[in-house]
């Protein structure tokens, strides 16, 4: 009794403001001399009292109220009363009313309900033809889809009910697509709303056209709309390019890109952008748009609709590559490499880059788009390294970024071949040995095992990497990739050049920017995509010039320099092992192992001279030659005795290390001596022991878990 108590008397309140509201549409004096404020009291209250009814009715039924609304059409003539908008921002307060009547009635025979179906594309087909978007539309049209998702069957009416209209007007036809495509620029949560807001919708036409057998999901994806929806797309890419800032801030070390790589650390996804700069989170966002829709598209490809929905694609790649890629990034790369004035700073350039293909998955159409500019954005990164800090930091983060990229995708199918031949993780860990001062010997197996620890962490914290067991609890591993199995995916040279200049020229670079290099190339090198042979592992017994290992040839004659310096400099040592312990601490104590022994307690039984003798036997058969000068033992100045403060004031002289004679990697440059100060040289020797173990520990956990090098 109560319940029908409540419900008629909430029929009741319903009916009186309803015939209310009738006499202010049948009569314009009324509706004139009452104004805005008592038409919109008076709505409020229509819909206050449905929601209310609704709440108190039977899960899957309309309440009395929310049938009284659909029986007797009402939302339609509520639209007459709306359209004129008089009195002014009548409109405004239906499409409050219309959302709030979305968000909360659940029974999905509501929106499919014809009339009501028929109100709501009347009310956005006359909001896409006015000047002004009114202030509520946004968010009944992020309402609606939100629905449409959770019930893709509601969409069948709309889309049914557009089709019956004329078709030379597609914005009529779908006004539902038009409206969400004309505010997919707006910064903020908006536009946010509406790049959601298409994946919903063209996630519930793609799962029509594919379930179900009727042949009309196929008028929405004729050539008009496909063109339409492209060009919008992407002219919205292109207009939050160009309105990004040209110049980013970069007093702090990553203060504004910061949140950039935070953001991309797993596979990329989409979430609310928590940045200052409202264009590039728009940016991000419309880009994210675009690979998602793309994923969309080709999953449903064998479906019913599959040639139209192929024909979106092609229409999709084919804007993307001319509006964004060719009228847009191009230009923006070029003026940056040339320094134009008024155009974007090197700086923001790498950000943006960094960010575009942190975004767009390699192997696609889009990305092969991007990747006929690798060679200039490698040469933007070259740039880049070449730039004083923080750029340079930047750059390299790009660098690592652009490596990756370009190695996953010109990646090829196939089956792995693996080769046998001699380790250099052994050769590495003799050198990180050689470097250190005898007293300090007993610490490395410590310091060792705590790489070996970092170096695995990583690896199984990569995406690339999938479902790899514990090291410790299976003794034979095999790495099985996700989709591709690498066959001779060997890194571009142009890429890796700009990280093979910085490494020669170790010992002149800071201790930060040391750091940054040593990350990138561990990153790098701890990729499954990336065959280690040509880098840190030698090829076959035959030497040819295209199986050099150059990063482990250049940390040996950065060896052989920091052996030479040791000559010059007295009580290097000592000033070293100072420096270490104000660095990493005091040595554990552990028994000190004999000359011919290594420290390391995975090879016990050889000794550093050992492994130190196998790669200057690699080294003399690649024909890598050093000079002379970085051996000499005669030192070219003279310390006083240990005076620390004295040693920290000093300055050396130090020039770039030995680059091949020959092969890709030669360089004929000459390069004048540079001093820098004896407390660089020892932080940067400690930087290169530790760039040693880095590579020993991948060249170890790869050959573990079965990952051809």
């Amino acid at each position: 009794m109560r319940r029908a108590s409540s419900a008629t008397d909430a029929m009741q309140t319903c009916e009186r403001e309803w015939h209310l509201l009738q006499s202010y549409i049948s009569y314009h004096d009324i509706r004139a001399q009452h104004g805005l404020d008592d038409i919109a009291a008076s709505m409020r209250r229509l819909c206050e009292t449905i929601i209310h009814d609704e709440a108190q009715a039977p899960p899957h039924a309309l309440g009395t109220c929310s049938a009284y609304l659909v029986e007797n059409n009402i939302l339609n003539d509520l639209v007459s009363l709306c359209l004129p908008d008089e009195p002014l921002g009548i409109l405004n307060e239906f499409l409050r009313m219309c959302t709030t009547l979305v968000l909360h009635i659940h029974v999905p025979w509501f929106l499919a309900n014809e009339g009501v179906a028929h109100a709501l594309l009347q009310l956005l087909r006359s909001c896409n033809k006015k000047q002004q978007k009114p202030p509520g539309l946004v968010e009944l049209v992020y309402a609606l889809c939100a629905r449409i998702h959770q019930q893709p069957d509601t969409l069948r009416v709309l889309v049914q009910l557009g089709a019956q209209l004329p078709k030379e007007r597609p914005a009529d036809r779908f006004p539902l697509m038009t409206c969400i495509l004309r505010h997919i620029t707006m910064n903020g949560p908006p536009g946010r709303h509406m790049c959601t807001s298409l994946v919903w919708v063209m996630h519930a036409l793609l799962t029509l056209g594919t379930n179900h057998g009727a042949a009309w999901p196929a008028l929405y994806f004729d050539q008009a709309t496909c063109s339409d929806l492209a060009k919008s797309l992407n002219e919205a890419v292109t207009h939050a390019f160009n309105h990004l800032p040209q110049h980013l801030d970069a007093s702090g070390p990553r203060s504004q890109e910061t949140w950039v790589y935070d953001r991309f650390d797993k596979n990329v996804q989409w979430y609310a952008s928590t940045v200052d700069i409202p264009c590039l989170g728009t940016f991000i966002d419309l880009l994210w748009l675009i690979q998602n829709l793309w994923r969309l598209g080709h999953a449903a490809k064998d479906g019913l609709i599959g040639d139209q929905v192929d024909q979106l694609l092609t229409e999709m790649t084919d804007q993307f590559k001319l509006r964004f890629v060719e009228a847009c990034l191009e230009p923006a790369i070029h003026a940056s490499l040339e320094e134009a004035p008024n155009e974007v700073s090197l700086y923001a350039m790498l950000c943006y880059l960094d960010v575009l293909l942190s975004i767009m998955e390699p192997c696609t159409p889009l990305s092969r788009c991007i990747s006929l500019y690798s060679r200039s954005m490698s040469d933007l990164v070259t740039k880049g390294l070449q730039s004083p800090p923080p750029t340079v930091f930047c750059a390299l983060q790009m660098s690592k970024t652009l490596s990756r990229w370009i190695l996953w995708h010109d990646t090829t199918l196939g089956t792995s071949m693996r080769t046998h031949h001699t380790s250099m993780a052994f050769p590495l860990i003799a050198m990180a040995e050689t470097c250190q001062t005898p007293r300090f010997r007993a610490a490395f197996s410590h310091r060792f095992l705590q790489h070996l620890l970092t170096v695995e962490q990583a690896m199984r914290d990569d995406p690339v990497y999938h479902d790899i067991p514990s090291l410790f609890h299976q003794q034979h591993l095999v790495y099985k990739p996700i989709d591709i199995i690498q066959q001779s995916a060997l890194p571009s040279e142009h890429s890796l050049r700009p990280l093979t200049y910085k490494l020669r020229h170790f010992f002149s670079s800071s201790f930060e920017e040391n750091l940054a290099v040593i990350e990138t190339l561990g990153t790098l090198c701890r990729s499954p995509l990336l065959r280690l042979k040509g880098l840190i592992e030698g090829g076959h017994e035959e030497m040819d010039e295209d199986t050099l290992p150059i990063i482990t040839f250049l940390l040996y004659t950065l060896y052989l320099q920091s052996r030479s310096l040791r000559k010059q400099i007295p009580e290097f040592d000592l000033h070293l092992e100072h420096r270490k312990i104000e660095c990493l601490g005091h040595p554990l104590q552990e028994p000190l192992y004999d000359e011919d022994h290594s420290a390391c307690p995975l090879f016990h039984t050889k000794s550093p001279e050992q492994g130190i003798m196998t790669l200057q036997n690699m080294f003399e058969s690649g024909q890598w030659i050093p000079n002379t000068n970085l051996r000499t033992e005669n030192p070219s100045y003279i310390l006083d005795g240990v005076s620390m403060e004295k040693a920290w004031s000093t300055m050396v002289p130090v020039c770039p290390c030995d680059a091949p004679t020959r092969g890709p990697w030669s360089d004929d440059t000459i390069y004048e001596p540079i001093d820098v100060s004896l407390l660089h040289v020892l932080d940067n020797s400690i930087v290169l022991e530790e760039a040693c173990l880095e590579m020993a520990c991948i060249l170890l956990l790869r050959d573990a878990w079965g990952i051809p090098s």
